[in-house]
C-alpha cells in the first residue's frame, strides 16, 4: 500500500504526466499546462499541509493518541518539505515529456548523495534535525529540478519548437 508522501508523489505523476505528454509538441500549450498544474498543486496541497502543521497536536492526538504528541513538531517539519514534493514531480515529468531522461538520470545521481549526506550529517543531532534534513533535501531537489526543467525544456513563452 502506498501512504503519505509516496501517495501524493504517485498521484501527481499519474495525473500530470498524461496532461503534459499530450502537449509535448506544442510548447505554448505545454507551458500553459505546466503553469496551471503548478498553481493547482500549490493551491491544493500547500493549504492542506499548512493546516496539518498548524493543527499537528490535535491531529496526532486524534489519529495516534496522547502518547504520540511528542511527534507533532516533527510532523510540522516534514509538512514543510512535503509542500515541495508535487513541484519536484511536476518538474521531473516535464523533463520526461520533453525527452530529457538523460537530465533526470543526472538529477537522480545528484539527489541520492545529497540526501545521504544530509541524513548522515543530521543523525548525531537527533530526530528533529533528521526531519529537517529530509525536508531540506526535498526543497533542494525541487529547486534543482525547476532549474533543469526551465533550462533543458525550452518551454518559455514564444518558443519556436
Amino acid at each position: 500500500a502506498v501512504v503519505g508522501p509516496q501517495f501524493v508523489h504517485e498521484t501527481m505523476i499519474n495525473v500530470n504526466y498524461p496532461l503534459l505528454a499530450e502537449r509535448q509538441d506544442r510548447p505554448r500549450e505545454l507551458l500553459r499546462a505546466y503553469e496551471r498544474l503548478s498553481a493547482l498543486s500549490l493551491l491544493l496541497l500547500v493549504p492542506a499541509l499548512a493546516l496539518l502543521a498548524a493543527f499537528a497536536e490535535p491531529v496526532v492526538r486524534t489519529v495516534l493518541g496522547e502518547q504520540w504528541l511528542v511527534c507533532a513538531p516533527y510532523l510540522r517539519i516534514l509538512a514543510a518539505g512535503a509542500a515541495f514534493e508535487p513541484a519536484q514531480c511536476l518538474f521531473q515529468n516535464l523533463l520526461y515529456v520533453r525527452g530529457r531522461t538523460d537530465t533526470v538520470l543526472v538529477l537522480e545521481a545528484v539527489e541520492k548523495p545529497v540526501v545521504l549526506a544530509l541524513v548522515f550529517a543530521a543523525i548525531p543531532f537527533g530526530l528533529g534535525w533528521l526531519c529537517a534534513a529530509k525536508s531540506a533535501a526535498t526543497i533542494f531537489m525541487a529547486a534543482v529540478n525547476y532549474v533543469a526543467a526551465r533550462c533543458k525544456c525550452r518551454i518559455r513563452e514564444g518558443a519556436k519548437e
